[in-house]
C-alpha cells in the first residue's frame, strides 16, 4: 500500500505528490511530530503538531493517513508563521531533532 502526501490536485503539475510505504509513512509522521513537539511554543504551533500526530496510522489504521497540504488546519491570519513553523519542523526533523542521543 502506498500513502500519498500532496498539494491540491490542481497543483500536481508543479510539485509531484510524495508516495511512501506504510512503514515509511509511520516513521515520517512520527519524526515530524517529535521535531514539532520540541519546537512548538505557541498554542497554534501545538495545534498544528497535534493535527499532524493524529495522522499516525498506528492510531487511525494502516493506509488511512495520506493528506493534501491544503487539508492542514491553516489559518488565514497566521498562515505565514504557521508555514515557517512547519518548514522549521521539517528541517529540524531532517537534522535529527528529538531522536538523536
Amino acid at each position: 500500500m502506498k500513502i500519498t502526501y500532496s498539494l491540491p490536485k490542481e497543483l500536481n503539475d508543479l510539485v509531484e505528490p510524495i508516495g511512501m510505504s506504510n512503514g515509511l509513512t509511520s516513521v515520517f509522521i512520527e519524526v515530524l511530530a517529535i521535531s514539532g513537539s520540541v519546537l512548538a511554543k505557541t498554542n497554534r504551533e501545538k495545534e498544528l503538531i497535534i493535527w499532524l500526530a493524529q495522522r499516525d496510522q498506528s492510531v487511525v489504521g494502516i493506509g488511512t493517513v495520506g493528506f493534501d497540504i491544503d487539508e492542514m488546519p491553516w489559518t488565514i491570519g497566521s498562515f505565514e508563521s504557521e508555514k515557517d513553523f512547519i518548514l522549521d519542523t521539517i528541517s529540524n526533523a531532517a537534522d535529527g531533532l528529538g531522536w538523536g542521543n
